[in-house]
C-alpha cells in the first residue's frame, strides 16, 4: 500500500503489483468463462484525499505518469484476455477528482479509446466523448441520482450496490442515507428511457416515498405451500408507544390485512405469540420496527454493529423470528436492520426501506414514524404451529411489534 493514504490505496509503482494484478484478474476472468465480455477494472476515487502539489511527484514520476502507466498496462492485459475494460470515471472527470492541482483529466489524451468510461457521479459524459471514447456509460449507486445528467453519448447504463450501506453502515447517517441504498434499479430504468427528454431523475419524490414495496427486490419469495387464506393474530397493546393511535388505525400493509398492537421485544422479554390448536401456516408476515428509546442509541446501534462481524454485509442482527412447532422444534431467522427491518422514528423516511421489506407502513403524512413488513417463509408447512416469536438483542432499541398475520396452506 502507498504510504499516507489510509492503507486503503495500492502502490502500483511496486514491482510485484502487477504480477499479483495478473494472477487475481485471471482467476476472476477463468470463473467467469467465456460468456463474459466487459471487466470492471473499477479505480473508484482513486487519491481522493489530499491531493496537493507537495505530493504530484511520486518516486520520481509524476501522478499522471502513475496513473497512465497503470491504466494502460492494465488495459494490455485484459485486452490480451479478450475482455474489453471498463473503469470508474472519478479519477478522469475534471469536476470530481481529475482537475488540479493533479490534473488527471489529461491522461484520457493517452489512453485507448475502446475503454468503457463509467460514470456514477452526477457528472456527464459528454467530457469522455469529447475526447473520443467510443462508449460511455452511466451507473447509478443512488448517490446524488436525482440529478444524473443524461449524455447523448451514453451508450449503456447500470446500477451497482452498496452492501453495507443497506445494512448499518451510514444507515442511520441522515446526510447519507437518502442516496446510498437499494433506490437503483428504478432510476436506472427511467435514466435509460428517458435521457433525451429529461434533465434529471425525480427520484426524490416518486421513488423514496410512493414507491415502498417496489424496492425490496427479495421480499416476494417463493412460497409452493401458499394458500390464499390470511388470518390475522391479535397483537396486545402493553407497550407505551409514541404514535400507538395511528399504529391502531392500520388495517392492512402491502395489501395484507392486519390487527394492531404494540408489544416490544428486548432481551428480558421475548415475544411469544400463541396461535390455536391445529395451525398449519406456509409464512407469517411480521410488522414491526426496530424502537430506539432516544435518539442518542441510534449511535449505540452504530458501535455494536461495528463490533458484530456477522453484521456485514447483510445487515446489522438485532434480534430473531422464531417458529415453534407442537413437536418441540423450530425454525429460525435473523433480524436484519436496513435488510429485513427498519427504525421505527430518528431517521428520514427512505431510509426504511431495505432488502426484504416487503412494505413501508408510514404512521402519518410527515412520516416521521413508521413500520415496516418482512414476509417468513415457513419451513415445515406440513407441522403444526404452537407459537410465534420475536426475540430483540438489545434493550436500548428493541423491536416494536404490531401485527402478525398468518398464510395458510394449499
Amino acid at each position: 500500500m502507498e504510504p499516507g493514504w489510509k492503507n486503503s490505496q495500492l502502490d502500483v509503482t511496486l514491482p510485484g503489483v502487477y504480477s499479483l494484478q495478473q494472477r487475481l484478474f485471471g482467476d476472476l476472468i477463468n470463473i467467469a468463462g467465456l460468456q463474459a465480455h466487459y471487466f470492471m477494472n473499477q479505480n473508484d476515487e482513486w487519491w481522493h484525499t489530499s491531493q496537493t502539489n507537495d505530493n504530484f511527484m511520486y518516486k520520481g514520476k509524476t501522478r499522471q505518469e502513475i496513473f497512465q502507466d497503470y491504466l494502460s498496462r492494465t488495459h494490455q492485459f485484459l485486452t490480451s484476455k479478450d475482455k474489453q475494460m471498463v473503469m470508474f470515471t472519478d479519477m478522469l472527470l475534471p469536476k470530481h477528482n481529475g482537475g488540479p492541482p493533479w490534473s488527471l483529466s489529461k491522461v484520457t489524451d493517452h489512453l485507448p479509446k475502446d475503454i468503457v468510461m463509467a460514470t456514477w457521479s452526477p457528472y456527464s459524459n459528454d467530457f469522455f466523448a469529447q475526447k473520443g471514447f467510443k462508449n460511455t456509460w452511466t451507473i447509478t449507486n443512488g448517490f446524488k441520482a436525482d440529478s444524473l445528467k443524461p449524455s447523448a453519448s451514453d451508450s449503456g447504463y447500470g446500477q451497482i450496490f452498496y452492501l453495507l450501506f443497506q445494512s448499518l453502515f451510514d444507515y442511520t447517517a441522515q446526510e447519507r442515507g437518502t442516496t446510498f441504498t437499494y433506490l437503483s434499479t428504478l432510476p436506472t430504468a427511467n435514466y435509460a428511457w428517458n435521457k433525451d427528454t429529461k434533465g434529471t431523475i425525480p427520484t426524490q419524490d416518486w421513488v423514496l416515498q410512493k414507491m415502498p414495496a417496489f424496492l425490496g427486490s427479495l421480499s416476494f419469495k417463493d412460497n409452493p405451500a401458499a394458500g390464499d387464506k390470511l388470518t390475522p393474530v391479535n397483537i396486545p397493546n402493553s407497550a407505551n408507544i409514541d404514535g400507538i393511535d395511528q399504529i391502531q388505525k392500520i388495517t392492512s400493509a402491502g395489501d395484507i390485512p392486519v390487527k394492531t398492537g404494540a408489544v416490544l421485544a428486548a432481551p428480558s422479554s421475548t415475544i411469544t405469540i400463541a396461535l390455536p390448536p391445529n395451525t398449519k401456516a406456509s409464512s407469517f408476515y411480521i410488522l414491526d420496527a426496530v424502537y430506539p428509546n432516544e435518539k442518542a442509541d441510534i449511535a449505540n446501534l452504530q458501535t455494536a454493529y461495528l463490533k458484530d462481524p456477522r453484521s456485514r454485509p447483510y445487515g446489522m442482527i438485532v434480534g430473531k423470528y422464531r417458529i415453534n412447532y407442537t413437536d418441540g422444534t423450530n425454525s429460525e431467522t435473523n433480524i436484519r436492520l436496513g435488510r429485513s427491518i427498519g427504525l421505527y422514528q430518528y431517521t428520514l423516511a427512505p431510509n426504511r426501506f431495505g432488502e426484504e421489506i416487503r412494505a413501508v407502513v408510514p404512521l402519518s403524512d410527515d412520516q416521521v414514524r413508521g413500520l415496516t413488513q418482512y414476509e417468513m417463509i415457513n419451513p415445515h408447512p406440513d407441522k403444526e404451529v404452537k407459537s410465534f416469536e420475536v426475540e430483540g438483542n438489545y434493550d436500548y432499541a428493541p423491536i416494536l411489534v404490531s401485527a402478525l398475520t398468518m398464510r395458510d396452506v394449499k
